[in-house]
Formats: C-alpha cells, sequence, structure tokens
C-alpha cells in the first residue's frame, strides 16, 4: 500500500532533502483522483509560495479558481473531400485504405527504429500494431437464465471464444494475454454524431497541429488515418468511460449557454468536489451522457477527438495452451447483466451476430503478465 511513496519520502528524509509540502497518500477505498486534488488544495500554493513569494501563490489561487479559459487541439482534421467534390465513395475508400496502411507500416518501422517523429503514445500503440483474425468458435458455457446469480450476487453468463491465429502469423506462449481492441456501441456513434452535427460517413487525415505534422500524417499520430469519422468514433474514441475532471473545462469552452457552461466549471472545480463525485463518478456518467445533461455543447470535431481518452484494448488471459493448440487461442470469460452495470464494449454477448472478426493483438511476455 503506496510502498513508493512512502519508499521514496523516506530516502529523501534520509538524503536530507528539505520538505517543500506535507507527505500524502491515495487510497482507492474512495477515489484516488479525489484524495490528489485534496492534497494539490495545499500543495500547489505552498510550492508555488516557497519559491514565488506571497505574490506568486494569490496570483496563482486566482488562476486555479478561474479554470483554463483557452485550449487548443494539437492536431488539427484535414478532410479528404471537399462538399460538392466530384469522387465515388468507392474511390474515396480505396484511396483511405491505401494511405492508412502505408501510415501503419511507416510507424511500426520507425517504432523498430526508435525514431521520434514516428513515436505514438502507449495509448495508441495497440491501433498500430493490431491484426485482424477471425473468430472461428463462440460458446456459452454458462447460460443466462436471469434468475440465478453468482457468489458476487451478479447475473450473467461465461463464454468460450476461439481465434485462428495462424490466418496472421501470430503466436502466443500459454498463459499469454489476449489484447482484444473493441469498439463503441454503434447506436451511441450514431447519436453522438446526430447531437454533434458530425458526418460520419466522411473521410479525414489528423495532422499535427505544427509545420512538420501539416506535412507527413506519420509524425507522431494520436492513430491510424485517413479514416472516415465513423470509424474515429468507433474505434479510437473512448465514450463509454467515466468522464474525467480535467476534460470538463475544455469541454466548457464550447458550451453555449452561460448557465450551463458555468455549471459545468462548478463541477471541475474544488467547491463542487462533491457533486462531480455524485453526479459523475459514483453513476459513471458517459461524455455522452455529460453532452445530454448539457444540450447547448457544441463541440468541433478535432477538439473532440482530444478531449476524448483514446480507447484502450481489453486484455484477457489465454484459456488455451500453446503445447496443444498452437495455431489457435482462445478466451474464457464472464459475462456480467445487472442493473448497475452499462452494456460493456467487449465481455458482452452480441444479440445482433456480428461479422465474424475481430481485431486483437498478443503483448510482448514480462513479468506482468
Amino acid at each position: 500500500f503506496n510502498s513508493m511513496g512512502r519508499n521514496v519520502n523516506k530516502i529523501l528524509e534520509e538524503r536530507g532533502a528539505q520538505r517543500a509540502y506535507d507527505y500524502g497518500e491515495g487510497d482507492d477505498d474512495g477515489t484516488l483522483e479525489d484524495d490528489f486534488e485534496k492534497w494539490g488544495d495545499g500543495f500547489w500554493p505552498a510550492v508555488v509560495r516557497k519559491y514565488g513569494g506571497d505574490e506568486a501563490a494569490a496570483a496563482s489561487s486566482q488562476s486555479m479558481s478561474s479554470l483554463p479559459s483557452s485550449w487548443k487541439p494539437t492536431h488539427k482534421v484535414v478532410w479528404m473531400v471537399d462538399p460538392g467534390e466530384k469522387r465515388s465513395p468507392e474511390e474515396v475508400e480505396a484511396i483511405a485504405k491505401k494511405a492508412r496502411n502505408v501510415m501503419i507500416k511507416r510507424v511500426v518501422d520507425g517504432l523498430a527504429k526508435n525514431d521520434p517523429d514516428r513515436s505514438v503514445t502507449r495509448s495508441s500503440l495497440h491501433y498500430f500494431l493490431a491484426k485482424e483474425v477471425p473468430v472461428v468458435s463462440q460458446s456459452e458455457l454458462r447460460p443466462d437464465n436471469g434468475t440465478e446469480s453468482d457468489a458476487d450476487g451478479e447475473y450473467g453468463s461465461t463464454v468460450h471464444v476461439e481465434f485462428d491465429l495462424a490466418r496472421a502469423n501470430m503466436s502466443y506462449g500459454t498463459a499469454d494475454n489476449l489484447a482484444i481492441c473493441c469498439s463503441n456501441d454503434p447506436d451511441l456513434v450514431e447519436t453522438l454524431a446526430k447531437w454533434q452535427d458530425y458526418d460520419l460517413n466522411r473521410y479525414f487525415l489528423h495532422l499535427r497541429n505544427d509545420a512538420i505534422g501539416s506535412r507527413d500524417a506519420r509524425v507522431n499520430p494520436l492513430f491510424p488515418s485517413p479514416c472516415t469519422v465513423r470509424q474515429a468514433l468507433s474505434l479510437y474514441c473512448d465514450l463509454a468511460s467515466p468522464v474525467r475532471k480535467a476534460m470538463l473545462p475544455k469541454l466548457a469552452l464550447y458550451v453555449e449557454d452561460d448557465k450551463q457552461r458555468q455549471e459545468l466549471l462548478h463541477l471541475a472545480s474544488p467547491d463542487g468536489r462533491e457533486k462531480f463525485s455524485n453526479w459523475v463518478h459514483t453513476p459513471g456518467r458517459t461524455i455522452v451522457e455529460v453532452m445530454e445533461a448539457f444540450p447547448s455543447m457544441k463541440v468541433p470535431f478535432e477538439a473532440f477527438l482530444e478531449i476524448v481518452p483514446r480507447l484502450m484494448s481489453r486484455d484477457y488471459t489465454i484459456s488455451s495452451s500453446a503445447a496443444v493448440s498452437p495455431n489457435f487461442c482462445s478466451v474464457t470469460c464472464k459475462v456480467v447483466r445487472g442493473s448497475s452495470h452499462r452494456r460493456g464494449l467487449c465481455s458482452l454477448c452480441d444479440e445482433g451476430g456480428g461479422d465474424g472478426t475481430g481485431s486483437m493483438r498478443t503483448p510482448p511476455r514480462g513479468p506482468s503478465d
């Protein structure tokens, strides 16, 4: 429990370091974010006062209470086809797919060579390493009859899903993890696009907003492009996770109604900590639910792509044996159903059937696997 912080704190004391503020710890019996913010309420003014004086501390306190007033995305959206331009959808799709494959290959090659211009953040890495493999079988080992709960008091079932790795020249080791790149609920994507007036079928390039990035989409990309708005919202934006407090001041920049804007800023402020916990954190309110509550919010597409966190892959322990089945791997997972749970992105039974494929990758084995 907090052993790393305690060890560093002890070593600094032994080495004669001068303390600028009290040592603090976080405990996940509540929320780590709240623990850090409460500690930061005293830490930042103390540090600014120690190194900048009382006047700097007063200015810093005023700045923190008013929250950031401006923010700009680091990347920009460049549309592939202008309205009215005569190109068939099939032609645009072919050009985009070819360019995206080139981008992915060069990023992967750059990562292998430690090229800083081709580097990507850890939260985006799986987009470039993922490979499509077919799902060859899916069976329900424990059915959900809607009446029998498990030891946790939850309803659901257990499913066994098998993947054909040989199709993608992939291999695995027994007890490896299988990282599956999931996608957002199509209905959720449609709802969001309708509210924000996003054209889901339009293709775009995502370029870093500087002189170098404007010439080359392969420079520090957040995700592969060109792609459609639908692909970006479905595969690269986490629409189902609870809203983070740091997102609220940025979203507030695009709220047209002044009363709604002030209410959103209050949720992000120290004074609104309890309301944020009760209204956002405890129920796990998502970005789409926040937009529904603040209907005057109109976020430009390029800003939305950066305000919302990246959609992460889901890791599952492989349940098959590489010695017995080297070309096929399987996962056995619990599908939870209950009133306290929202519809998940990966561990769920798809009533629609699906197309029988999934994007996945096998991470390198290490001490944590």
